[in-house]
């Protein structure tokens, strides 16, 4: 199998609210470190896994920067989504977010991991409760993939992101 995923590029998309662990999640993959900041508008790294090189685009959950998130649709091969399980304040918007990717068109095809993030904070909600409330709302894209996470300890995050190497559009072509 390794041959198969030998130094593939990959596009991946990095998206949720504002403080969601995004960032924090993205510098855990590139250089196995808690870095914690905000991000206001668009950062993109490049984070290499298990024979890919990924360039990996983190764009802020705010709404002037959320309608550009269609713009990346048919340049990326997967799709990661945060949800800040800890924040009841915006697990509402997080689900609209999740419910529109999933019947995007553009992604019906296309692996989408859900991160749901801060599992290690009381009151969290539980990855499985999380699972319920988007299956509650229907969705038309069934490749998707939720899982609990840790950013500041990187728990959860190797574990998501081999589901996503298994599910990349690239995967499946060449």
């Amino acid at each position: 199998m390794g041959a198969l995923f030998a130094k593939k590029p990959a596009a991946l998309l990095l998206v949720g609210p504002l403080k969601s662990g995004k960032s924090t999640i993205l510098y855990q993959l590139k250089l196995h470190q808690v870095v914690t900041n905000d991000v206001r508008g668009m950062n993109m790294e490049t984070v290499k896994y298990k024979g890919y090189q990924c360039t990996v685009w983190d764009i802020s959950g705010e709404a002037v920067f959320k309608n550009k998130w269609r713009d990346f649709f048919g340049n990326v091969q997967g799709i990661i989504y945060v949800v800040d399980t800890s924040n009841p304040e915006t697990l509402e918007e997080s689900l609209n977010d999740l419910q529109m990717l999933l019947n995007e068109f553009a992604l019906l095809n296309m692996g989408i991991l859900i991160f749901a993030n801060k599992q290690d904070v009381s009151g969290a909600l539980p990855a499985a409760q999380l699972l319920e409330k988007i299956n509650a709302r229907g969705a038309k894209n069934k490749k998707f993939h939720v899982q609990p996470s840790q950013a500041l300890t990187g728990q959860g995050l190797q574990e998501g992101l081999d589901w996503l190497a298994h599910n990349l559009s690239v995967s499946k072509s060449s």
